[in-house]
């Protein structure tokens, strides 16, 4: 009787323990976004933003727009205007500072703003894109998508009648001293 209730308490206190795990995504993350231009050491625009985030304006342009989706990045124009990016570096740079958990990014198909070679970069908690030399059509979208490694458990309380049972479990469970036999 005693290992039945052992192992009831057993079952029930990883219940409470354990829990769904945290997805693979930004989705209510902190993320500083960075513009920096002319130069990488020059900052532009710096702003903090909770994700999802949209019509970003980090140009000054009213135009150029950056949204981030929980696993996306997507620069928009939204004017019919052509604009092309002369200075020498023209970063975006976008860094997670709630985790550092980014496996990757890549262009997605469809993207209309075309990125020079190694232009896109990323590292465990950012990731950044460089414009100079680009030309963005009018109405041209550019849309990064993000790549996450697995996602850590994190473990979600169970409710309190449920933690109660299994420590009366526990303690039903746990041996008793003989009474009345000689040792």
């Amino acid at each position: 009787m005693r290992i039945l209730r052992f192992a009831f308490a057993l079952v029930v206190t990883l219940l409470v323990a354990s829990g769904p795990g945290r997805a693979a995504t930004w989705e209510g993350d902190l993320l500083n976004v960075q513009l920096l231009t002319p130069n990488s050491q020059t900052v532009a625009f710096n702003g903090n933003f909770t994700v999802p985030a949209s019509d970003i304006n980090i140009f000054g342009a009213g135009f150029l727009l950056l949204s981030i989706g929980p696993s996306s990045v997507t620069l928009t124009n939204t004017g019919n205007a052509e604009v092309f990016f002369q200075n020498p570096e023209v970063i975006i740079k976008i860094t997670d500072t709630t985790a550092a958990r980014i496996l990757n990014a890549q262009v997605a198909p469809g993207s209309t703003i075309s990125l020079g070679s190694g232009a896109l970069i990323t590292g465990n908690n950012f990731v950044q894109f460089d414009l100079a030399g680009a030309t963005v059509p009018g109405f041209g979208v550019l849309n990064v998508e993000v790549a996450f490694l697995p996602g850590v458990a994190v473990p979600v309380p169970g409710s309190l009648a449920l933690l109660g049972l299994g420590l009366f479990g526990l303690a039903a469970a746990r041996p008793t001293p003989l009474r009345g036999r000689a040792a």
